[in-house]
């Protein structure tokens, strides 16, 4: 997890926080996205795209932005520098790990609503620092900020990535 200022008024803080579980947030992310492919390949019983669903472990760059732009999704839904959340829902920085890593599962599940997600990770996961899988980690990037339009994107991040696709499919 590469921790920075992913929309104004970001916390620092809690992203370190999300920084100590990153390894086991890349995990529910394949896993679960594994899963939706095996559901799926079970439920049409076709074996197209082998590979898709089996792949385990991968080189962490390769959904470290797609991470760190669900962390910021989780940031900007929970402003733990608000006194109320504090107060009211007897949070603090020390919820931060079990809270994130929580969202993340539902938010994960719920792709299976949304297959073009879980098909971008696929793609990412079978084609590792190869050029099919760098598109798709920009792709998932910019699938991630248009499902999440509240959050206040940084708008030069979206429009860099959205003029590399532009220029590649010229």
């Amino acid at each position: 997890m590469i921790v920075g200022r992913y929309f104004e008024g970001d916390d620092i803080k809690v992203a370190w926080k999300q920084h100590d579980v990153y390894y086991e947030a890349l995990g529910i992310i394949i896993s679960t996205c594994n899963k939706h492919v095996n559901t799926a390949r079970a439920i049409l019983q076709t074996s197209v795209q082998p590979e898709w669903g089996s792949v385990e472990t991968c080189d962490h760059r390769t959904l470290q932005d797609a991470h760190d732009r669900l962390a910021a999704v989780w940031r900007s839904q929970n402003d733990f520098r608000q006194s109320s959340l504090i107060s009211d829902d007897n949070r603090s920085l020390d919820d931060v790990k079990n809270l994130w890593l929580g969202w993340l599962r539902k938010e994960m599940e719920d792709w299976y609503n949304f297959p073009p997600l879980t098909n971008l990770v696929q793609v990412i996961l079978a084609n590792q620092n190869k050029h099919p899988g760098r598109l798709a980690e920009i792709e998932l990037s910019i699938v991630i900020m248009d499902r999440f339009p509240q959050v206040p994107w940084n708008r030069e991040d979206y429009d860099s990535f959205k003029q590399y696709l532009e220029n590649f499919e010229a």
